[in-house]
């Protein structure tokens, strides 16, 4: 029997989250996107992020391990490794890829997970993962604050880092992704979302801190996104959890979930407790279907949901 506080504590406010948190859920009445199958819990004690192939497939890093799930939430695999997966994605062509703490790694057709490249520090703590055309990865390094270029074989081409000091994020997410040739790169500390041609250079930003849904709230947000096939970038927040969905300017057009949907995350990001502190807890990944619908992890309570 696992006896350990933080699990015990995570349990704790999984099942009493509709109490504690029903101060954090609004009534504004704004139209919501309705789940289009029915959510599903990741078997770990422990999910970081997720990523969905072309066939819908949906990939989680979960504890030592990538757990593949059919669509509506069977089981397909499970990649077990020796180190904690910290993120997620799929390429073009449909191939796996991975990080470690400091390392990316990809799923050969040997089914086995090969690294890519050196370790990119010990100070490294790639947190969030995306594969551009031609194979080029970037890794987004929360603990060094910038995101690396790295070629198909794991070659370091470069890194992006705003000013001296690097993205504002805290060691727990880093959130990128790419689509129709740029990377977006989100700036959580900031507020803002930014984007990046495949060499690096700044095209956009976009985002400020503010409570209304144009804005987003809290210390760090987005803690998820994902730029959906038509242009939309879909955002999620802790603390008052929502998932919004902009137009590719940044414009706000509409809440496809809201506080009410997240009681758990709402009440981990809330609790006083050194396990689950500040921006480390509550979080929410977001990953685009190749229909163009939005799949949701809540990392408190291990669910997935899709939103139509």
């Amino acid at each position: 029997m696992n006896t350990s506080p933080a699990l015990n504590r995570r349990a704790f406010i999984t099942h009493t989250a509709q109490a504690t948190a029903a101060v954090a859920i609004a009534g504004a009445s704004v139209l919501r996107a309705k789940e289009s199958s029915k959510p599903f819990i990741v078997a770990a004690e422990q999910v970081r992020g997720l990523a969905v192939k072309s066939d819908g497939v949906i990939a989680v890093a979960a504890d030592n391990a990538i757990v593949l799930h059919r669509p509506k939430g069977s089981v397909l695999r499970r990649i077990t490794t020796t180190k904690p997966v910290r993120a997620v994605s799929f390429d073009s062509n449909g191939r796996l890829f991975a990080t470690f703490k400091d390392q990316v790694v990809r799923l050969s057709d040997a089914g086995e997970l090969v690294p890519l490249g050196a370790s990119l520090g010990r100070q490294s703590a790639l947190t969030g993962l995306a594969i551009g055309e031609g194979g080029v990865i970037f890794a987004a390094d929360s603990g060094e604050r910038l995101v690396w270029r790295l070629d198909a074989s794991g070659k370091v081409l470069g890194q992006i880092k705003p000013g001296e000091n690097g993205f504002a994020v805290p060691r727990a997410f880093f959130p990128i992704a790419w689509r129709d040739g740029k990377l977006f790169v989100a700036d959580p500390g900031r507020h803002q979302i930014h984007t990046y041609s495949a060499d690096g250079k700044l095209l956009a930003k976009w985002g400020a801190r503010s409570r209304d849904l144009d804005g987003f709230a809290g210390c760090c947000n987005p803690v998820g996104f994902a730029a959906l096939p038509d242009g939309t970038v879909v955002t999620a927040e802790r603390g008052q959890t929502r998932v919004k969905a902009f137009d590719s300017a940044g414009r706000y057009q509409r809440l496809l979930a809201g506080p009410e949907q997240f009681t758990a995350s709402i009440a981990a990001a809330q609790a006083d407790s050194d396990e689950l502190f500040g921006c480390q807890a509550g979080l929410i990944d977001v990953a685009a279907s190749p229909d163009g619908r939005v799949v949701v992890l809540d990392r408190t309570t291990r669910e997935v949901r899709v939103l139509a």
